[in-house]
């Protein structure tokens, strides 16, 4: 399992999740997905997590939805989006403490503090001999 970070800061979040068999999940779309996909195949991307609304991490939200990629995010956080996402590529919405899947990765989200409706995420797959813990502007 590896986790590369590309951006960490106000110009931009993005971080991509990659498994030893090469399934990918992306947290935050606050950097170019042409940048994401310098590091893999869009075949190989289960999916996009978002944690909230603000420019640095879901800024891009719209690129990832027009490449079809699979993206879960809370709906207070797009309801809180400045701009509007559109499209016949919407993204699901997650509820608070509720688990999904995206391909292999098990995730489940819940609430953090900040000035916006935010979430953070433990990340599970069965490539991993543990659990990732994601918490983000809290």
């Amino acid at each position: 399992m590896r986790l590369k970070v590309f951006s960490s800061g106000s110009a931009g979040n993005g971080y991509l999740l990659t498994s030893n068999r090469g399934d990918a999940l992306i947290i935050e779309a606050g950097v170019s997905s042409s940048i994401i996909l310098r590091e893999t195949k869009r075949d190989n991307i289960s999916g996009l997590i978002c944690s909230h609304a603000h420019g640095d991490h879901a800024g891009r939200l719209q690129e990832y939805l027009n490449m079809r990629i699979p993206t879960r995010i809370h709906d207070e956080s797009l309801h809180a989006l400045k701009k509007e996402v559109t499209g016949y590529f919407l993204p699901l919405f997650f509820e608070e403490e509720v688990p999904f899947k995206m391909g292999d990765y098990e995730i489940l989200p819940f609430r953090l503090e900040h000035d916006s409706p935010c979430f953070g995420f433990l990340i599970r797959h069965p490539d991993m001999l543990g659990n990732l813990l994601f918490c983000t502007d809290t």
